[in-house]
């Protein structure tokens, strides 16, 4: 069947290249749609493994692949450009340069960004690991601590950097200190002339009462036993009052302490960034405490039956449970909109995958299959439902030798410390152009 002429197909624009967004886009029936794919960045980021290019594990080439390499010019039309308006009423969004893009449907799949519930003067101090530029700001102050401890000879300086803090019991807080564990553990523990890096205090803060707190209890359990093993400190129930370049003030059992830590890095919450939040009240769209907005059973928005929202952007009820925040269920509801569009689906029904949470060699929590699973079985199980979601085939096998060298010989090939990042002011990604 010959492709329609482009004024005879629908126009799709598409806000975000990431899982949900990316799914759409590759979904859509490019003979009756014209897409256009906008993204600030040229890149698709793999998330799940963003804590590996933070901790030297892996490289940022490894995560991120271009969006052109995914999206060929005849299935959609890739345009790196920041949003920076939404007019529902005349049908167009408009970008920083100044180019408005028309469109009879649009999808929006931004995702969330950071959320310091408030207090985003702790940032600098304590950056969060949402984009690629931050998990090399992350990578600098965790070897940097570790280079300054070498050659300081004053021991209460040395002790401050060898003192680790991750704030946020999620999995990204439990894979990330677990990876620091790890790092100064296994792969650095005979590196240093000065210190022992095995001796390294490392900290996890959560303000609930457990860590991994979606999982089942026994998982999460099990998860401060792997943790502990590892060198990492679990404290439950602990609340962080302040943040400043020394360490942090924290609060448990109505007891205040402080903690002094040169690396602080939060992973406690996540909401709609500030900038995109203010486009979408100047649209007149409803948000909820974070950002993110209200949909229908079909992703509608209320009132613009022309307009989706999929992702962790959308405010989505499943079974009178709000859809999870995974990279499964964005790519479900991404390719049930296009469906949708296309004409072939009418109902979605998310089909639950599980939840994986690694916590160093050979260990893992979490569920698959309905069932929990937990250490070496989960691990290979987390290993390969990784090496899956990865795009090209190339990067499937290069990811899978690097863990492979790094699992035989403990050896970690991005531990550069690029010194590249200035300090952290905004809640944007720098310019990809510094990210290469």
């Amino acid at each position: 069947m010959s492709t329609p002429a482009s004024q005879h197909r629908s126009r799709v624009v598409v806000v975000g290249g990431g899982f949900a967004g990316l799914a759409a886009a590759r979904t859509l029936d490019a003979r009756r749609f014209q897409v256009t794919l906008l993204d600030r960045e040229n890149y698709h980021l793999f998330q799940p493994l963003l804590y590996q290019v933070a901790t030297g594990s892996l490289d940022s080439t490894d995560i991120a692949t271009p969006l052109r390499m995914i999206l060929p010019p005849e299935q959609a039309r890739v345009v790196q450009a920041e949003l920076t308006g939404m007019d529902l009423d005349r049908r167009v969004v408009r970008t920083a340069h100044g180019v408005e893009f028309p469109w009879d449907k649009l999808i929006l799949a931004a995702g969330l960004g950071h959320n310091y519930f408030g207090h985003d003067d702790w940032r600098a101090s304590a950056p969060s690991l949402k984009y690629l530029r931050d998990a090399f700001v992350i990578r600098d102050r965790v070897l940097g601590a570790l280079e300054t401890a070498e050659y300081t000879e004053d021991l209460q300086i040395r002790a401050r950097h060898l003192r680790f803090v991750v704030i946020g019991g999620g999995p990204t807080g439990v894979e990330l200190a677990g990876a620091i564990g790890e790092l100064t553990g296994r792969t650095l523990a005979r590196e240093f002339s000065s210190f022992d890096p095995r001796r390294c205090e490392i900290s996890l803060l959560e303000a609930g009462p457990c860590v991994l707190a979606q999982y089942a209890e026994s998982a999460s359990a099990d998860a401060v036993k792997k943790l502990a093993r590892l060198g990492v400190q679990v404290r439950a129930g602990t609340r962080v009052l302040s943040i400043d370049s020394d360490g942090l003030l924290i609060e448990q059992d109505d007891r205040q302490e402080v903690l002094t830590a040169a690396t602080v890095i939060w992973a406690a919450g996540a909401a709609a960034p500030p900038a995109f939040q203010a486009l979408v009240d100047q649209a007149g769209i409803t948000v909820d405490h974070v950002g993110r907005i209200p949909v229908d059973a079909r992703f509608n928005v209320d009132g613009h039956p022309d307009v989706f929202v999929v992702g962790d952007l959308a405010a989505y009820t499943w079974q009178g449970h709000p859809l999870p925040g995974l990279a499964p269920a964005a790519e479900q509801a991404g390719r049930f909109v296009a469906r949708l569009l296309n004409g072939s689906a009418s109902t979605f029904r998310y089909q639950e995958q599980g939840q994986l949470a690694v916590i160093g060699r050979n260990a893992a929590v979490g569920t698959a299959f309905g069932r929990q699973v937990t250490g070496r079985f989960a691990w290979w199980l987390w290993l390969l439902v990784h090496i899956r979601g990865l795009i090209g085939f190339d990067v499937k096998i290069k990811v899978l030798i690097v863990w492979a060298w790094k699992f035989i010989l403990d050896k970690y090939g991005a531990r550069v410390i690029s010194r590249r990042w200035e300090p952290l002011t905004d809640s944007r990604p720098d310019n990809p152009e510094r990210n290469r």
